[in-house]
């Protein structure tokens, strides 16, 4: 698989591989020339700069001032940067904390069960290059708390599911339908698609 992603990456055309090139939504293309490494966003996010020139593609073929948005290989790497990817407690929740927990999948076929917080784990890490220094560096990009379903052996994460943190024995009670339709942002997003569907 890796030996496809690099060939399917080297397939690509250069200004697509290019950290400095990007294009707004008419189409323009435009070039990041002179700006430091470290200030580019690239992956398509929006930079941080405006654009120092306007640009033609053909004019990134053979450009001097390509930097790749891609990890190329092979490469030199001379230290591994880590972030702590710990973090002391999951948003409303304590590791070790018992929670009422109604996952989303089909299989639990709607039911409330009883879960233990374990872990705010990453759920996406990210990887960059200095060039300059030849090191990586690996981060936590997001991490969410996971649950434990002792009943179900199984395991989910908390965006995957509804839950709540059990505080009194009043709270060992089914996670409903109504409950799940009045939390906020389910509201907000009902309120936003009545919104669509008018205009």
């Amino acid at each position: 698989m890796a030996e496809s992603v690099r060939k399917a990456i080297e397939g690509l055309p250069m200004h697509e591989r290019c950290l400095r090139h990007w294009h707004d939504e008419e189409g323009n293309d435009a070039c990041f020339r002179g700006v430091p490494e470290e200030e580019l966003w690239g992956f398509g996010y929006r930079p941080t700069h405006e654009p120092t020139e306007r640009i033609d593609r053909s004019q990134c073929e053979g450009c001097k001032d390509f930097v790749s948005q891609y990890l190329d290989f092979p490469m030199r790497v001379e230290d591994i940067e880590k972030d702590d990817l710990s973090y002391d407690k999951p948003i409303g929740a304590r590791h070790g904390d018992l929670v009422r927990v109604r996952p989303c999948g089909e299989e639990y076929g709607g039911r409330t069960y009883l879960g233990v917080i374990v872990a705010d784990a990453p759920t996406g890490i990210t990887v960059s290059y200095d060039r300059e220094r030849e090191t990586l560096r690996v981060a936590q990009s997001l991490h969410n708390p996971l649950i434990v379903i002792p009943e179900t052996h199984s395991v989910t994460w908390g965006y995957d599911s509804w839950w709540s943190v059990i505080k009194g024995p009043e709270e060992l009670r089914e996670i409903t339908d109504g409950e799940i339709g009045d939390t906020w942002y389910v509201l907000l997003a009902r309120g936003m698609q009545s919104r669509l569907e008018q205009d």
